[in-house]
């Protein structure tokens, strides 16, 4: 992988950090930040991002059911879910 693209997957999985700490009640998400900054290598930063339930780079379900006999279904549920935003409604069934 590119040190682009691990840059941003990084700077993804560190907002994606703050945002979950601080919703948990984190007494400080900076220090949690840095201290999976300073991780020496790269298994050991995602082991510490993977306690957040961030996954980067790895399959999940979603894609399992995609690849599987689940497509349609994966797609109507996320049309459904799309639909419910534009209609700012909390729906989750089609009809």
């Amino acid at each position: 992988m590119g040190q682009a693209r691990r840059r941003r997957r990084s700077a993804k999985a560190y907002k994606l950090v703050r945002i979950i700490d601080g919703a948990s009640g984190g007494d400080d998400t900076d220090a949690v930040i840095k201290a999976i900054k300073d991780k020496k290598s790269w298994s050991e930063t995602f082991a510490e991002i993977q306690k957040f339930g961030i996954f980067v780079n790895w399959g999940t379900l979603e894609t399992e059911l995609f690849e599987g006999d689940y497509a349609q279904e994966m797609i109507e549920t996320l049309g459904v879910a799309a639909f419910a935003r534009v209609l700012g409604t909390h729906s989750n069934t089609a009809g």
